[in-house]
């Protein structure tokens, strides 16, 4: 198991001092891993601005400026990132905790990343729990777009 991150048990102090350090929605369970917020390592910074924008574009934002081609939304939006964060993160041999989506949107808030969302579909979109877990896969695969197995490295 990664340093810094520990099993979660449903309930204990940690799981609720998680909960309420990063205003988690009451309706999304618990993560399969704890963490300390404060603890957690910068992300790797995108040096490319198209890429470093592309992480944070859901496709409702392209459907909004008359884009109505579902192929041409998805891939101009997060979604190729995502899976390739999806399948990056499934490389290492702790994927059942870490890349269950249950402790990728823990991540994810305490990260802020689901403020930083660019949408069209209402405010409810980055209290999604999905939506939230998929924008850190990918900021993941956006790391690894812009630098290959050198952003690996910085992610690791």
């Amino acid at each position: 198991m990664p340093v810094g991150l520990q099993e979660a048990r449903t309930g204990s102090a940690a799981i609720l001092d998680l909960r309420t350090r990063l205003s988690v929605p009451p309706s999304w369970p618990d993560p399969l891993l704890c963490f300390d917020p404060a603890a957690l390592p910068p992300l790797p910074e995108i040096k490319d601005h198209a890429i470093a924008q592309q992480v944070f574009l859901h496709r409702s934002i392209h459907m909004a400026e008359g884009d109505l081609s579902l192929l041409s939304r998805i891939s101009k939006s997060y979604e190729p990132l995502e899976g390739l964060g999806d399948r990056i993160l499934h490389l290492e041999d702790y994927t059942n905790y870490l890349t269950a989506n249950r402790t990728l949107s823990f991540l994810s808030l305490a990260y802020g990343l689901p403020n930083r969302i660019i949408h069209t579909s209402g405010p409810d979109l980055a209290l999604n729990q999905k939506v939230a877990a998929d924008v850190f896969e990918a900021s993941v695969g956006g790391v690894y777009d812009d630098a290959g197995s050198e952003g690996l490295k910085r992610v690791a």
